[in-house]
């Protein structure tokens, strides 16, 4: 009996200590989890990530083309945007990266144009760092998948003059000219360290540019609470300019569903006798080319790039110094607010690099101010849409002086069957904005 109580004891103070140790192996491992977690997001604090996919404008140092070009020739490309990970340039505009041909295909028969292609070498970062690059697929336009059709049409109904032609007559030579971009990409995900590109900036200045993060603090002006609301979007909008000198108002351009218009002179297709208004819709960003004298003239709208955003934010027009600007686009929602760069020379518009708000501008919460835009904004002047009737907004301007809306005056004298919200300065004397028409009593019913 004796020996059966002690074999029970030495039992029972087994699975005691096997528990114990059991709960300390699980609280270790608990711990352990904890820690792995925080080193990971140190990690992630203390890195950049230069994620595979980010696009790059290649531009060529020569004209190459298909009629003097063989495989293996070298070629040096530059990149026409700088590389930018949080605001940080990574890679100045500039930057070299070697190449070399790897296809050349004549042009031929059946109108078939020649082809180039480039095997591309590692891009150097400013902190030494190599990073694998490739070329960007990028699809190409296609006769017989044109969305209209009437190209294909065509083709279909002048067979009999347009084949003959075709069988004998040759595409053009494929030419990789400087002034083109030739698309290419991050290779893979690359990881560099935070402080130590953050150190290399040099008082934020890099190849005698300013990196993106301090161009956009210089166009949002400070102080200001900017504006994340949504507007309810109408049908039947449209684009507006209003002269204040002389009470003019005319049309720039039809839209459906837009909202957010800001002009840039001499950015894009902008010339000398006219502007480019980009304006966000409910797909995406767009912009049209408007004539500066005539009423309703302009040249069509095109596609920036697609998506949904809350409000667009600034031109940058450091960048208007080549083809295109890139643009400054608010992105909010109720868990994050982030303002992403948007780059023109790539083509039709890429997202390529995004900022917290919070590292620009101030809190949201913060009270005191007005939630505007940097557009509505011009010296101690700002321009907001407010309530003149019930189902009616309209125009007022105000002084930055103030804290409410309500101290701005109305604009007079405008068409009270139209609702205008939305509104920006173009110049001290112009307003830019949308127009919807009101629906009357009679239409209702």
């Amino acid at each position: 009996m004796k020996n059966i109580i002690a074999a029970v004891l030495v039992l029972a103070l087994f699975q005691m200590e096997a528990h114990g140790w059991q709960d300390q192996h699980q609280s270790t491992a608990g711990e352990q989890v904890q820690v792995e977690q925080a080193r990971a997001a140190a990690k992630t604090a203390d890195e950049l990530v230069l994620h595979k996919g980010l696009p790059l404008c290649m531009l060529a140092t020569e004209n190459v083309s298909t009629q003097t070009a063989k495989v293996g020739d070298p070629v040096k490309f530059r990149i026409g945007n700088e590389l930018s990970v949080e605001g940080l340039t990574v890679a100045p505009k500039g930057s070299e990266v070697t190449a070399m041909v790897s296809k050349v295909k004549k042009p031929r028969n059946w109108l078939r144009d020649g082809e180039l292609a480039f095997a591309l070498n590692d891009l150097k970062l400013i902190n030494g760092q190599t990073v694998p690059v490739q070329a960007r697929r990028v699809p190409k336009y296609n006769v017989w998948t044109d969305p209209d059709g009437e190209i294909a049409f065509w083709l279909v109904v002048l067979a009999p003059i347009t084949v003959p032609m075709m069988i004998h007559d040759k595409g053009d030579d494929g030419v990789q000219a400087p002034a083109v971009c030739l698309h290419a990409e991050i290779a893979q995900d690359v990881r560099v360290n935070r402080a130590e590109i953050a150190g290399l900036q040099r008082d934020e200045i890099l190849s005698g540019e300013k990196n993106w993060k301090t161009r956009l603090r210089e166009l949002l002006p400070q102080p200001m609470v900017l504006d994340t609301s949504f507007h309810d979007l109408g049908t039947a909008q449209e684009i507006m300019e209003l002269n204040l000198i002389t009470g003019r108002e005319r049309r720039l351009g039809k839209c459906k569903h837009c909202f957010s218009p800001v002009t840039c002179d001499k950015c894009g297709m902008a010339s000398s006798n006219g502007f480019d208004v980009y304006f966000i819709d409910k797909w995406g960003i767009y912009n049209l080319y408007a004539d500066d004298q005539e009423d309703g003239k302009n040249y069509g709208r095109y596609g920036i790039v697609a998506g949904r955003f809350t409000r667009i934010l600034a031109i940058d027009k450091d960048a208007s110094k080549g083809v295109f600007a890139d643009i400054a686009v608010l992105q909010s929602s109720a868990n994050s607010c982030k303002i992403l760069r948007v780059s023109r020379p790539l083509g039709p518009g890429e997202i390529v690099d995004s900022i917290d708000c919070k590292e620009v501008v101030d809190d949201a919460s913060r009270s005191g101010h007005i939630a505007l835009r940097p557009a509505q904004i011009l010296d101690m002047k700002y321009l907001t849409d407010v309530s003149a009737a019930p189902g009616v907004r309209t125009v007022a301007v105000g002084s930055l002086d103030g804290t409410a809306a309500s101290q701005a005056t109305l604009v007079e004298n405008l068409d009270n069957s139209y609702s205008r919200f939305d509104p920006v300065w173009r110049d001290a004397t112009r307003i830019l904005y949308v127009r919807e028409r009101r629906e009357t009593a009679q239409e209702k019913h």
